[in-house]
C-alpha cells in the first residue's frame, strides 16, 4: 500500500481534520499537556502520508477544515450570558 495512489476519494482528511480539532479543543482544556496531544496530532496526519491514503494536499485541506470547524465553533460562535 506504501507509495500506491490512493483508490477512492479522500479530499480533505478527515483524520487530519479530527486530529487538529481535538489538540487544539484539549489544548484549551489542559495546557500543560499541548505538546502531547500536538505531538499525537502530527503522528495521525504522518501516518496518513506515510500509509499512503491521502496525499499531502488531501491532509493540508484536513488540517484547515479542522482549524477552520474550531474556529467557527469556538471563537465565531457568540456568547449568551447565563439567564437565571
Amino acid at each position: 500500500m506504501v507509495g500506491e495512489a490512493p483508490a477512492t476519494p479522500s479530499f480533505p482528511s478527515g483524520h487530519a481534520a479530527t486530529a487538529v480539532v481535538g489538540a487544539l479543543g484539549l489544548s484549551l482544556a489542559w495546557p500543560r499537556r499541548r505538546a502531547a496531544f500536538w505531538a499525537i496530532a502530527a503522528l495521525i496526519i504522518a501516518s496518513r502520508l506515510y500509509l499512503g491514503v491521502h496525499y499531502p494536499i488531501d491532509v493540508a485541506a484536513g488540517v484547515l477544515v479542522g482549524v477552520a470547524c474550531w474556529y467557527f465553533a469556538t471563537v465565531a460562535t457568540p456568547r449568551y450570558p447565563a439567564t437565571s
